[in-house]
């Protein structure tokens, strides 16, 4: 008790609960830090007889500082004892009149609402409707079934293709095609890193990459690989391996050995195109259907059937119901206390989940990338086909 550590070590809502709450943990029952409860006696303890007044920012000035509380008895060895100015107790005491009254955006006593970034204009609206479809039967199963810890779940739609801005009011959100500032956001995959509150469901083009290298290792022995990327007429790739990792590059792919190319870029080129490429064409694909678990399959097709929209893009479908149901899955976890601090904590918990139409999920507080192999197959030029078969690599060059 007499080391002088940094205060940052031990915030408050450690023990105290993000709104103050108060979280039991090893014995300890930290008190509820709501204005209301300070304010008003009670018996802390029947056991102990112990009784205290109501405080007032005096009394809860000597708490937090000298560690007594406002009858007069030492607080618990657990409760540290912070140096604070007289300002800085009084910011503190007129922050926690209005702690619980700071609800987390989204969440209320009933409900919890997402945000859901759908394609619902344009040429791609019919694959929007199949999706918002697979979503409403997801939602009316769960809150059928009593919520979320007695919380409905609201999916509120909107255009991010067309241009509408994420809804205001949302916990989470999902699909987005970019991680959402300062708002936990979960999607297939991301055109950019995910950082910090950003969840990618299966391996982007940084993983792709790096299983289409570790494959053209294993498979071709390659000790060099060249790389087209942001092509221009001048651009000439190098006879052997070559990575496309550009779709403007398409062409001068053609002039190439072997070709390697992540998904996202095979999909933005034209099979006209493609029938210029070499006989030797491997693509990079972010899921396997053998890695996808039976109950997965038989649960995302019992929500399908249910659907009031005929689905017509069963992948798009397949993704955005992922998406929903790993959300679900830490919100779950996370409980009726639930923060989007706690939820992101609990995302990054996941291991081993297998509820999602994708591999295994895994996460953790450094990877936020839950399946980061690839499946790697043949293309053929000619006849404008993947094949079904393939080799799985992961990032780490472990092949299945």
């Amino acid at each position: 008790m007499d080391t002088e550590l940094p205060a940052s070590s031990f915030p408050c809502s450690s023990c105290h609960g993000e709104r103050g709450q108060g979280q039991a943990e090893r014995g300890v029952a930290p008190s509820d830090l709501s204005r209301d409860a300070l304010t008003r006696p009670y018996t802390v303890s029947a056991a102990a007889g112990r009784v205290r007044p109501p405080y007032d920012r005096a009394l809860f000035e000597r708490a937090i500082t000298r560690g007594v509380d406002s009858g007069g008895t030492a607080l618990a060895d657990a409760m540290p004892r912070f140096n604070l100015s007289p300002a800085d107790v009084s910011d503190l005491w007129a922050f926690l009149d209005k702690l619980k009254d700071e609800a987390e955006p989204g969440l209320n006593e009933g409900e919890v609402r997402i945000g859901v970034a759908l394609p619902l204009s344009g040429p791609a609206w019919r694959t929007g409707q199949s999706m918002r479809g697979v979503l409403d039967a997801l939602r009316a199963d769960l809150n059928a079934a009593g919520g979320i810890h007695g919380r409905s779940l609201v999916f509120i739609p909107y255009d991010e293709a067309g241009g509408e801005p994420v809804p205001d009011e949302v916990f989470a959100v999902l699909g987005a095609q970019r991680p959402v500032p300062d708002v936990p956001t979960i999607s297939d995959s991301f055109v950019a890193a995910p950082g910090a509150l950003g969840f990618m469901l299966t391996a982007g083009d940084t993983e792709q990459i790096a299983a289409l290298r570790a494959f053209a290792v294993t498979q071709f022995g390659a000790t060099s690989i060249a790389e087209l990327e942001a092509c221009n007429e001048s651009s000439t790739p190098a006879e052997g391996v070559t990575l496309l990792r550009d779709a403007s590059c398409a062409e001068a792919g053609g002039t190439a050995a072997r070709l390697l190319v992540p998904f996202r870029v095979f999909s933005q080129i034209s099979p006209e195109v493609r029938k210029e490429w070499p006989a030797s064409v491997s693509v990079a694909l972010p899921i396997a259907v053998d890695r996808i678990s039976e109950g997965a399959q038989r649960g995302f097709a019992r929500v399908r059937s249910r659907s009031r929209v005929p689905g017509m893009a069963p992948i798009a479908e397949a993704n955005i119901y992922s998406s929903a149901v790993v959300a679900i899955e830490a919100l779950m976890r996370a409980g009726r206390g639930v923060t989007r601090k706690r939820f992101t904590e609990r995302l990054e918990s996941i291991q081993g989940f297998v509820g999602a139409m994708t591999p295994p999920l895994n996460y953790s507080a450094n990877d936020h990338v839950g399946s980061n192999g690839a499946f790697i197959v043949s293309y053929d030029p000619e006849a404008g086909q993947l094949s079904s078969a393939g080799v799985w690599i992961d990032p780490t060059g472990e092949a299945h």
